[in-house]
């Protein structure tokens, strides 16, 4: 450059640039919360096909079968980790709270493993569909996040 001659650069955009980067933590929020509900859906599927049903067409307490009633819970944050919880917890008291025995077993009472055994059903069905999972959770999340 010779001297006394000035460069005028101008550069446009940035405020697009930093209102988009400003609502993208939201944007990833969302999308991850959307991807962890559907990739839970394949190790649902496959749980209610794996667990057990009654020969009673409306199921053994009359509220139909336990494998129908195998839901996934809505998302729970704790810090930066999220989850979903596929079937039952440890506190589950609904009318299929036994379903918990039959997956884990239990020491005494009607559903100990001396009296009906313990038939895990929810491991298996997470160990079979566990890598079908992360590929819809990472082309859920990779789709929108490049929108």
């Amino acid at each position: 450059m010779s001297k006394g001659q000035e460069t005028d650069i101008r550069l446009y955009g940035f405020e697009e640039l930093y209102e988009k980067l400003e609502i993208m933590p939201n944007k990833v929020n969302s999308v991850v919360d959307k991807a962890l509900k559907q990739c839970a859906k394949p190790v649902q599927e496959e749980a209610k096909r794996r667990a057990r049903k009654s020969k009673t067409p409306g199921g053994t307490s009359g509220h139909g079968h336990m494998a129908d009633h195998i839901e996934i819970s809505d998302v729970e944050q704790k810090g930066t980790e999220k989850r979903v919880i596929v079937g039952f917890t440890k506190g589950d008291n609904s009318p299929f709270y036994y379903a918990k025995f039959i997956e884990w077993g239990a020491s005494s009472g009607p559903w100990s493993s001396s009296h009906y055994g313990k038939k895990p059903f929810m491991r298996p069905a997470y160990k079979a569909k566990v890598m079908e999972s992360l590929e819809i959770f990472k082309n859920l999340v990779g789709k929108e996040i490049t929108k």
